[in-house]
């Protein structure tokens, strides 16, 4: 008997093509969902200043300047912008419509990518962020690309990453356009790709139309 695939979902189907389309017409809008300028360098301002949080937590301080960071699906720089003077030894991004980086401003690395294969060296990076990202993604193709962030990572990097992670779901793959996900697929996804789980949010209750604040919380996985 062979597996069977979930049908198509034309919502977060040819996502390349979606991502070119926002590039051209409205990219603010489809990565913030935000009305101008201002609101947009504002958001990304707020979650540029939650992820040095973050990573001064993980990391006890600054010794995160040191490090080489990646920036998975940095669009047109929201986040790029507040965040790469901080990391001297290099800032790669990465993102699968070209149109994007090129409107991305910042004196940094950008590569194109497909939705699950990254154009990086074995090894080549410390330290990778993603945020608001890989929710967009089929969950197959998540998994591929956890695959590849162990493969660039150096040993003992970080992943640090947003995925809404809810203990009472939806059917299937998708709700609203983004991919929901138990507590346990995470802890799969990390065991697959051969990652330890040092930090793991997840809501309690139903995915329902109002938003739990846990839905945009990092997750941290460390390679082995």
């Amino acid at each position: 008997m062979t597996n069977k695939q979930p049908p198509a979902n034309p919502r977060i189907d040819n996502r390349k093509e979606k991502w070119e389309e926002a590039a051209r017409v409205k990219a603010i809008e489809a990565i913030a969902c935000v009305a101008n300028e201002e609101e947009f360098k504002a958001s990304g301002l707020t979650d540029a200043g939650n992820l040095i949080r973050e990573l001064r937590t993980l990391y006890e301080g600054f010794s995160f300047l040191s490090k080489h960071i990646t920036e998975h699906g940095s669009g047109i720089g929201r986040m790029t912008h507040y965040l790469y003077p901080f990391f001297k030894n290099g800032y790669t991004c990465l993102d699968v419509s070209g149109t994007m980086l090129e409107k991305n401003p910042c004196p940094v690395e950008k590569l194109e990518m497909d939705v699950s294969k990254i154009p990086m060296e074995n090894q080549s990076t410390d330290l990778i962020f993603s945020f608001t990202v890989l929710m967009h993604n089929i969950k197959s193709d998540v998994k591929n690309v956890f695959k590849e962030f162990h493969r660039i990572l150096q040993k003992g990097g970080h992943v640090i990453f947003q995925l809404p992670v809810y203990r009472y779901g939806v059917q299937g793959e998708t709700y609203s356009s983004v991919t929901i996900w138990t507590l346990q697929e995470v802890v799969n996804l990390a065991r697959e790709a051969g990652f330890e789980i040092l930090k793991l949010q997840q809501c309690d209750r139903e995915m329902k139309n109002v938003i739990s604040d846990q839905h945009f919380k990092y997750h941290i996985f460390k390679k082995k």
